[in-house]
């Protein structure tokens, strides 16, 4: 979606649900699509913790090892608005197992900022390992 700045436009041009904007000359460009990884099987990479207790330690009191999710929360995705940082990150999970065959997925934003995914694109529900 592209609405004009500068002179022509008004004074104030607001964005819907604050999405990330870039300005290209004289549009403004908002970021609509996220991109996330997928794997062979269906399932979604998790994004990294970054030093905190993982959430599913938190709520369920043990730990999950497996960095892929099935899409139920979606805020544990990792999502990103920038390819290349997506295929970086491919690149990275990829070369720590070879068995894996990882596909880049865009998909748009939700209200809440988190991709929407389809019900049919979800895979089956992981089991918890209590």
């Amino acid at each position: 979606m592209l609405q004009p700045v500068g002179a022509s436009s008004p004074a104030v041009v607001k964005r819907p649900n604050r999405l990330p904007t870039v300005i290209v000359r004289n549009y403004q460009i908002f970021m609509s699509t996220l991109y996330i990884l997928q794997n062979q099987h269906g399932y979604f990479l998790r994004k990294k913790s970054q030093g905190r207790e993982n959430l599913d330690e938190k709520v369920t009191g043990h730990n999950r090892t497996s960095e892929w999710v099935d899409g139920q929360d979606l805020r544990l995705l990792f999502r990103t608005i920038h390819k290349d940082e997506a295929i970086n990150r491919q690149f990275e999970v990829s070369a720590q197992d070879v068995d894996l065959r990882i596909s880049i997925k865009e998909y748009p934003i939700n209200a809440h900022k988190h991709p929407n995914i389809p019900q049919d694109r979800l895979p089956p529900p992981l089991l918890d390992h209590v």
